[in-house]
């Protein structure tokens, strides 16, 4: 099961990994390059609708990471009990 931590880690890769500079890479997903520095940092996680632009370009999709469901930390399961 994917974790957040999977996924975030993932995405860093993929950034580093890629033939993009992070100026490029923000202005294909219309963020800041220090936006983008944050996400190779960990320092934040992009919005759900930038991961998606991250995913389309950097084509994260076939990612079996992002095919695998995401594994709640053990704090959310006990709020929810």
């Amino acid at each position: 099961m994917a974790t957040i931590k999977d996924i975030k880690q993932a995405i860093i890769d993929a950034i580093k990994q890629s033939k993009m500079t992070q100026t490029e890479l923000a202005r294909a997903i219309n963020v800041s390059a220090s936006t983008i520095s944050k996400y190779v940092h960990g320092k934040s996680m992009p919005t759900l609708h930038n991961f998606f632009k991250l995913c389309k370009v950097l084509d994260l999709f076939s990612l079996p990471i992002l095919n695998e469901p995401i594994q709640k930390n053990s704090k959310t399961k006990n709020k929810q009990k």
